[in-house]
């Protein structure tokens, strides 16, 4: 009777893992472009292109989405994102593309929380843009492009088993990373150079967040390596920046090291040994002294998965392999953002608006370019404050573009609260600062 009884919730245990299994499928089928119903998340559920409009904004999302062994799931989905990029610098108008790649527990469904957020980001940026033209009617507003690259992160929808497949969404992302995605966000950077050559005044950032971040690391870091030798001439080449004053081309070059204008890292869930071969080539590297941020990574302190997770699971995976030291071994257990000897900057709530060079004692307001050249140095952005570490624990070089945020929990508690108004004004900020110094 008790094997009757333990076999019988057994297999009630395996009836409701398979109910609530998520299917390895395509979530955006129609390959066509749809008018989203503000407050109707599902009106263009299968779409590759919803598009929003109200009287004080105006932007789209492209849907590109990516299988469980990395590899596309339709291409016609990708061509169709890339020919709308295309369209919309058709008449030299200039393009933010900003690529959202979400993390574990999301996927492309119309109602998802980190597509719902992903929408709130690129309204406020869309919004901005808009009152820029009105504050200025000489100044182009750039038309707003979201990019969301889904795949499969939430596989089992079972409260509380569904965390259980942490390690099995971090190997799907890594081997995603090594995949397709590479193709995809070199594909966006094409169009996105094709609207840069029409109008210098494109952008394009790109963001991952938690098992995302894995993804665009994965898909990216051998490139940023790549780009740190590329002399002038070949970066003039390869990244299309065209000018008949070939010395006007490399000037602009400048950001040579970046793959768009920026990269940023949410939350990220992957193993800081991994980040070390860029960071020391971007720590053993000379910088001019307008040199901009390429890529930021910025982990919340509260942030439990990558700091107690996965560490923890971590030290069960990595017991049989070999590393040259302790540090090596606790950076091979460590999820980045979480591993102190990387930190290069803390970003906290502004409590007093200031702008000023820590130490400058002028009262003089510094811009991104200009103050990431002082010594020590505290810029405020949108509702928080970004400060760069220089004491005996950190010494990074403060033009340094590989930058390693930790961020107060006050300004971003865990590891899903990633697109608060706080989150959003700095990541506005960022964003517009870095591209307005270009």
């Amino acid at each position: 009777m008790q094997k009757m009884l333990i076999r019988g919730m057994f297999i009630t245990l395996l009836a409701a893992i398979a109910a609530g299994c998520t299917y390895n499928k395509q979530l955006r089928t129609e390959n066509y472009i749809c008018a989203y119903q503000e407050g109707n998340p599902t009106s263009c559920g299968k779409m590759a292109i919803e598009e929003h409009s109200a009287p004080t904004y105006s932007y789209a999302i492209g849907f590109v989405e990516l299988d469980d062994q990395g590899c596309l799931w339709d291409r016609h989905q990708l061509n169709i994102v890339r020919d709308y990029s295309e369209g919309l610098s058709g008449d030299n108008s200039p393009v933010l593309h900003l690529v959202f790649v979400h993390g574990w527990l999301n996927n492309a469904e119309p109602d998802n929380e980190n597509l719902a957020s992903f929408r709130q980001i690129l309204q406020t940026m869309a919004t901005a843009e808009m009152q820029a033209h009105q504050d200025n009617p000489d100044y182009t507003p750039r038309k707003v492009l979201g990019i969301y690259v889904g795949w499969r992160g939430l596989s089992l929808k079972v409260p509380l088993l569904r965390y259980t497949t942490f390690w099995d969404r971090k190997n799907t992302a890594e081997k995603i990373g090594h995949g397709a995605a590479t193709e995809v966000l070199k594909s966006i950077e094409t169009t996105y150079l094709h609207a840069k050559e029409k109008n210098n005044n494109s952008v394009m950032v790109t963001i991952g967040h938690s098992f995302g971040g894995d993804v665009v690391y994965s898909a990216l870091s051998q490139i940023l390596i790549e780009r740190y030798y590329l002399d002038d001439d070949k970066a003039g080449s390869i990244l299309r920046k065209v000018s008949t004053d070939k010395s006007a081309a490399i000037a602009k070059a400048k950001d040579k090291k970046a793959f768009g204008d920026l990269v940023i890292l949410i939350n990220p869930a992957f193993e800081a040994a991994r980040f070390a071969p860029l960071r020391e080539l971007a720590s053993t590297t000379s910088y001019d002294a307008d040199q901009l941020p390429v890529l930021v990574e910025m982990t919340s302190k509260s942030d439990s998965a990558t700091g107690f997770a996965f560490p923890a699971g971590r030290w069960v995976s990595t017991l049989f392999e070999s590393t040259r030291d302790s540090a090596q071994a606790k950076a091979n257990r460590s999820a980045v953002g979480h591993y102190q000897p990387f930190f290069t900057h803390e970003l906290s709530l502004l409590t007093a608006p200031s702008t000023t060079a820590a130490g400058n004692g002028t009262g003089k307001e510094y811009d991104l370019q200009e103050i990431t050249a002082a010594p020590g140095w505290r810029l405020a952005l949108g509702k928080t404050e970004l400060v760069h570490l220089r004491d005996k624990s950190h010494t990074s070089d403060p033009r340094n573009p590989i930058m390693v945020v930790t961020v107060d929990k006050e300004v971003m508690d865990g590891h899903s609260d990633i697109f608060n108004d706080k989150v959003r004004s700095f990541l506005t900020e960022l964003v517009f600062d870095k591209i307005d110094n270009e």
